[in-house]
């Protein structure tokens, strides 16, 4: 009995030893080798790298995996093969388009990694497993899907809000554009050419008249005076002017009246419409939530081209009982005319006696 509990303790003893030196050599070889291991690094936002290494006396080899939010997919990983070395507590680990410098202190990695914008940063990485890693990177990609998914809600409220703007501005533009490019003065315009050419046609009329005057003062009257002259100039050469020249004039008159007529009932609601579309604009770009997008128009650019068409509306309406007053003495003038003339006409016809 007493043997055995000498061989017992003997080999306790033994694994203690064993043990001992395991634990030595590992701390050993941990000292010479003070970067081999696996690391984590957090980068904000939702990102994270897992640095792997085994050092070999001076020299490192291992991997990079960085996550990585992406707007597009939520996130993305990339993996580079690393090679570097090692002097003392400085490293330096290359891939094929990265090259990285740091030091080692205490259990942490400390490397310089350039940004976007060419500066350098000092990413720390502490000691971390394989498992904590995937661990990170599961809380990364749900983080970073929450993030798009919060994008993609933004982005479609500010489409809809550009959306918005751009429609009530296209709207004030093309109303704007209408009254500036409204026909009234062009209406106003055919109106006084139509009563001009009433006008000229009643002064042929007149001039007409005066040769039919002094056609019937012939004597002595004859058949030939009295009904192939005197009733031709009547019936045909003063005809014609009124019914045709005339009444060619006076209907493109009552046309263009008519046009004007038409567009000023439409003008009131047109200013209101494009007050109200102003209006409405002002309201959404004061609340709006994100940056304007360049617009078509601004409210308040519409003001002075509403007020010269509201000048143009009320000279028109002035206008228009002139023109009436005038063409009504045109026509009245005209039959007048037409009426002596046929006077005359039955008169030289009565004083002759034709066969």
């Amino acid at each position: 009995m007493e043997s055995q509990k000498k061989n017992l303790r003997a080999a306790v003893r033994l694994m203690f030893c064993a043990c001992l030196f395991s634990v030595l050599a590992s701390a050993d070889v941990y000292a010479q080798n003070p970067f081999t291991g696996t690391f984590i690094a957090e980068s904000k936002p939702s990102g994270a790298m897992y640095l792997a290494l085994i050092q070999t006396q001076n020299s490192l080899s291992g991997s990079l995996t960085v996550i990585e939010p992406d707007l597009k997919d939520g996130s993305r990983s990339q993996t580079f093969s690393m090679k570097g070395s090692a002097d003392g507590d400085v490293i330096s680990l290359t891939s094929n388009n990265l090259s990285l410098h740091g030091r080692k202190e205490d259990t942490h990695i400390l490397l310089m990694f350039p940004n976007a914008s060419g500066q350098i940063a000092t990413v720390t990485f502490r000691p971390g497993s394989e498992a904590e890693f995937n661990y990170l990177v599961g809380l990364a990609r749900k983080s970073n899907s929450e993030t798009l998914q919060k994008t993609q809600e933004t982005n479609q409220l500010k489409e809809a809000e550009t959306v918005k703007l751009n429609g009530l501005a296209d709207a004030l533009r093309q109303d704007v554009e209408s009254i500036k490019n409204t026909r009234i003065q062009s209406d106003l315009d055919d109106i006084a050419i139509a009563i001009k050419d009433q006008e000229a046609a009643v002064r042929t009329l007149e001039t007409q008249l005066t040769e039919v005057k002094h056609d019937a003062t012939v004597q002595p009257m004859t058949c030939d005076q009295a009904y192939r002259k005197i009733g031709w100039d009547v019936n045909n050469k003063l005809g014609y002017e009124y019914a045709q020249t005339l009444g060619y004039a006076h209907k493109q008159y009552k046309g263009a009246v008519d046009q004007l007529e038409k567009r000023l009932e439409r003008a009131v609601s047109v200013v209101e419409k494009i007050k109200n579309e102003s209006r409405q604009l002002d309201q959404a770009m004061k609340t709006h939530q994100f940056p304007l997008p360049k617009l078509a128009i601004s409210p308040g650019s519409e003001n002075a081209e509403v007020e010269r068409y509201q000048a143009l509306m009320n000279t028109a309406r002035q206008e228009l009982p002139k023109f009436k007053t005038k063409t009504e003495a045109a026509v009245a003038r005209a039959k007048e005319i037409i009426a002596e003339a046929k006077a005359i006409g039955k008169k030289t016809q009565s004083m002759v006696t034709c066969r």
